[in-house]
This record gives C-alpha cells, structure tokens and sequence, in this order.
C-alpha cells in the first residue's frame, strides 16, 4: 500500500483522537504510520475466534485482512487492507468490513474494539 494512503489514514484517526479524546484512536494511529506492507496479515478464521472469545464484535486489524476461514458472526471490521474474498465473506455474514475512516465515523467505545496486530 503506498505511504500517502496510510498516512492519510493515520491523519484520520488522530484527528478523530482530538475530537473525541480517546486515547485509543492516537494510539492507532501511531500504530498505523508504522504499518508496512503486509507486517500484519490476519485470517477470518483468526478473527471469528477472537469473537467468540470475547464476546465482542469491532476489530481493528492493524494490517491485512484474508479471506481463509469461515466467519458466521457479523462482525465490524476495520483494516487498513482486505482481500476481496475475506470483503465478500465479512458482508456474507451479515457484518461489515470498513475503512479506517468509516470505522471512525461509527465511533465505538475503546471498549468495544479489539486491536489486532
């Protein structure tokens, strides 16, 4: 992915940060300036367990979102990339696979969002 996209995408969620004063939207952006291609690569496998497990249903990938796996919770999930085939499959099962900014926009409490990196 080039750098202006995720610089862009770092600039979204700390101006988010300023606006909301969540201290989790900074930190994912700092995350997010040091993301480089591919550092994080995430199964839809990986993420319907984590659901489970939790018991919650926003995540933030701080990497690439793959379509292995089977996901039948409709899960939110904000990434800074998907594959088309994990996009297909979140929306499939009833979930919605968002950009940084829509995630944002949606604004869920910092304790509702599971970061996985």
């Amino acid at each position: 992915m080039e750098n202006k996209k995720i610089l862009k995408k770092s600039i979204a969620l700390d101006k988010h940060a300023k606006k909301t004063g969540h201290a989790i939207w900074k930190d994912l952006a700092e995350k997010t300036k040091k993301y480089k291609n591919h550092s994080c690569v995430v199964n839809l496998s990986k993420l319907e367990h984590l659901a489970k497990k939790s018991g919650k249903k926003n995540f933030f990938v701080l990497g690439k979102v793959l379509g292995s796996g089977e996901i039948v919770s409709g899960l939110n999930v904000a990434a800074i990339e998907f594959s088309k085939s994990a996009v297909e499959k979140i929306v499939h099962a009833k979930g919605s696979a968002l950009s940084v900014e829509a995630f944002v926009q949606k604004n869920p409490q910092k304790s509702e969002v599971v970061i996985v990196k």
